[in-house]
């Protein structure tokens, strides 16, 4: 015979099931000491998803609050960039907020939801902090102005890996590409990638997300300063920079 759960009976079977993912694979993988320290790694995890049942949405952005809200005038730039799409993981690729569950498992976390599409949130948050120096300014709609005496930049992003453990770390992997315009006249576009690490201050989704905003603010920042560099501006770095 069939059963049909209830809303309230489903939640508490994913997270049961959760319950023991989370435990094995933190086992399995070295992370934890003891399974009683794998079980307490797992907690925050599974009490966000037993108690999704009724509550409401919250939303979240990667963009951080310090960030600056207006775009700095084209005219007062010395270097333009153009941003392209944002490659991101399928895994991320949703609207909720998603978290570890053990070393392979991620779980997404139903009433805890990004503001806009992933994607999207990556962007401007970077971005953000690569317009922190009003020399740099982000092109206008149209893209590339030919012609133009403003060095102008192609900018491609890629998360290859964002890893968010509830109570203790936040963690991105990422690739990016820079390429002076027009293409093919000003030689191959510099390829770079890095790993930023940043330690979470409580077990909240709030928390968590904090450390995620940190981590956009750094990516951001690396690439403003490559940006500089490439431009031969004041405190710029050469290459991919570090």
């Amino acid at each position: 015979m069939r059963i049909h759960e209830t809303a309230e009976q489903q939640v508490g079977t994913r997270a049961a099931c959760a319950g023991r993912r989370c435990v094995q694979g933190a086992a399995a993988q070295g992370l934890t000491r003891s399974p009683l320290l794998a079980v307490v790694a797992c907690m925050a995890v599974l009490a966000l998803v037993a108690c999704a049942g009724g509550k409401e949405p919250s939303f979240y952005t990667l963009q951080s609050p310090a960030e600056a809200t207006m775009t700095p005038a084209v005219r007062a730039a010395s270097v333009l960039v153009i941003p392209g799409p944002v490659r991101v993981p399928d895994a991320l690729d949703k609207p909720e907020v998603v978290v570890l569950s053990g070393a392979q498992q991620v779980i997404p976390l139903p009433t805890d939801l990004w503001r806009s599409q992933f994607g999207e949130e990556v962007r401007t948050a970077v971005m953000g902090a690569v317009l922190a120096d009003g020399r740099i300014a982000q092109a206008p709609a149209a893209g590339y102005a030919q012609g133009s005496a403003i060095p102008q930049y192609a900018l491609h992003l890629g998360v290859d890996r964002m890893d968010l453990a509830l109570g203790q770390y936040a963690r991105l992997d990422a690739t990016w590409s820079l390429q002076r315009l027009p293409a093919g006249m000003s030689g191959a576009p510099v390829v770079c990638r890095a790993s930023w690490q940043r330690p979470l201050s409580g077990n909240t989704v709030q928390d968590a997300v904090a450390a995620q905003q940190q981590l956009m603010q750094d990516w951001g920042s690396r690439i403003r300063r490559q940006l500089l560099g490439q431009a031969g501006l004041a405190g710029g770095v050469s290459g991919c920079g570090s």
